[in-house]
């Protein structure tokens, strides 16, 4: 009787943990189908890219170097601030910085730089992890379309989402085992404080 009731509660065990990865999974689903379903953000600001990549690259140190990912960062100092929404953009690139990381589970290198071409900034994000598939790749930009097992399928099209809202530019370069990078063009605008003079 007592391993009869031992293995009742072990099944019990089991099937709650079943239950609460379901609750977290759907949970996510909600949460980034709100933030990608979100209205358009009327609070731009003159933001710093690189101070912006800089922040977030402290916030995922601990992560990365749980994962034995490496962070290697160029960033172009003489860059020229861009009108956006902060929170919208960190949440954006802090996608793709997790995308990478989760790319390379045996560990790697997640490469960020920033350069100034013409009008535009341009932000890469590199990893050299397990690549996307080609099939893969013409959906990676498609709502709810994910090749990982609790994905949403909402990460990329937020960002590409967010990006398209500063009339900037996505772009997904990717060979199997060798690596992703993901490019976003954002156009240069005047600062708020030239507009006001």
């Amino acid at each position: 009787i007592q391993n009869y009731q031992w293995k009742k509660s072990e099944e019990a065990t089991g099937l709650i943990q079943i239950i609460l990865s379901e609750i977290e999974r759907l949970n996510n689903v909600i949460h980034d189908y709100l933030q990608f379903a979100r209205m358009p953000s009327h609070d731009l600001e003159d933001v710093s890219i690189n101070s912006l990549i800089d922040e977030l690259v402290k916030f995922v140190q601990p992560e990365a170097s749980k994962a034995h990912v490496h962070l290697d960062c160029s960033l172009d100092q003489k860059l020229d601030p861009i009108k956006i929404d902060p929170a919208h953009m960190r949440r954006a690139v802090l996608n793709c910085i997790r995308n990478a990381i989760e790319a390379m589970p045996n560990g790697g290198i997640l490469s960020l730089s920033t350069q100034k071409k013409e009008n535009q900034v341009e932000l890469t994000i590199s990893d050299n992890g397990s690549g996307i598939h080609v099939e893969h790749q013409v959906r990676v930009f498609d709502p709810f379309y994910s090749t990982k097992d609790k994905g949403t399928g909402l990460g990329l099209p937020y960002v590409r989402q967010i990006v398209e809202e500063y009339d900037g530019r996505v772009e997904l370069h990717s060979e199997p085992q060798n690596g992703t990078t993901i490019l976003i063009r954002l156009p240069i605008m005047r600062s708020i404080n030239t507009q006001e003079a």
